[in-house]
């Protein structure tokens, strides 16, 4: 109905282009007042909102296909306020908490659908202040941390759900800084780290589940500078570099894990480059020839377990190219 004054008036009820209802509600004076509801393309109600003098305000739900509540809450004045809940298609509460003003204030609580608590935290001005916890599905501690208006702040320890502790670290300002370990869960450390204004710093040490050094490296204004070497899980080097501004540099030795070396050559940038040589595991030289940019360029030579000859080739951009010699181990051409 419109009135005599153009305006608005009683029930009225909205149509899309095929004839299905998507909104419907009552005006006075031109003004939305009283309950509205709203439906998707399948006529499925999807929203019911109370209105004053045309402003939202009163109570909001929200619906699941079918009828079932997906999330309630007030409004006020347009904005949020007051106690509001998020369900699952089952029923079951999946987030609740509280606004002030259209914000998150005080403790919320985030919900696994079997009803096991799987995070609760803390809020100020709609920004994380305080205490947050999660949790696995067993209801396990998995995460405790603090934040302070919205930036990680504090300490942080992360749990595997056998109730070991996985990673231990600090928070300031959101980044990570000084001492950060992880641990296997079995409880042996993992990893040594050190952080500096939310960059790597420093040394850092891996290690293999059973305590034994896996590697060792460094970081300097947040890149891998300075000497590199990993180890075998039994003991013994398995690498060892050199970076510089987190780039690898100079020579890089490969090691088989008896201790003989199995390769050997240099790095610029990053990328192999010049002679490289490789060795099998009594130390017998078996492949040698040049890198560019990373990949075999130029003339290769392959050896027998004995030393004689047992093919030649050139590689062009790490490809064969050209013609290849093979030999028997007599030095006999193939």
């Amino acid at each position: 109905l419109i009135d005599q004054e153009n305006l608005k008036q009683g029930s009225w009820t909205f149509y899309d282009n095929d004839g299905k209802v998507i909104q419907k509600g009552r005006f006075e004076n031109n003004k939305r007042v009283g309950v509205w509801l709203a439906y998707d393309a399948l006529s499925h109600l999807v929203m019911e909102t109370e209105y004053k003098n045309n402003i939202s305000d009163g109570i909001l739900r929200k619906y699941y296909p079918g009828h079932k509540i997906k999330e309630e809450g007030e409004i006020e004045n347009d904005v949020r306020v007051g106690y509001w809940r998020t369900y699952y298609r089952s029923g079951e509460i999946k987030v609740k908490g509280n606004y002030r003003n259209g914000k998150k204030v005080g403790k919320w609580e985030i919900y696994f659908e079997n009803g096991v608590l799987q995070n609760e935290s803390l809020y100020a001005n709609d920004s994380l202040n305080g205490k947050l916890t999660s949790y696995f599905i067993t209801g396990q501690k998995r995460i405790v941390m603090e934040y302070k208006m919205g930036e990680k702040y504090g300490p942080y320890e992360e749990y595997f759900e056998n109730g070991q502790l996985k990673r231990t670290g600090f928070y300031q300002d959101d980044k990570e800084v000084s001492d950060w370990k992880e641990y296997y869960d079995n409880g042996n450390i993992k990893s040594e780290e050190e952080y500096k204004d939310g960059l790597p710093a420093g040394k850092w040490t891996y290690y293999y589940p059973y305590s034994n050094i896996q590697k060792e490296i460094q970081f300097k204004n947040g890149l891998l500078e300075g000497e590199y070497i990993e180890n075998f899980p039994g003991g013994g080097k398995s690498v060892i570099g050199q970076y510089k501004d987190g780039l690898k540099t100079g020579i890089w030795y490969n090691y088989h894990e008896n201790g003989k070396i199995y390769s050997f050559g240099e790095y610029a940038d990053d990328q192999k480059t010049g002679n490289w040589k490789y060795f099998d595991v009594r130390g017998t030289l078996i492949a040698e020839g040049p890198f560019e940019n990373n990949l075999e360029s130029g003339q290769w030579y392959f050896y027998y377990a004995s030393g004689s000859l047992k093919t030649i080739g050139t590689y062009k951009e790490g490809k064969e190219d050209g013609l290849w010699g093979n030999f028997h181990e007599n030095q006999v051409l193939r």
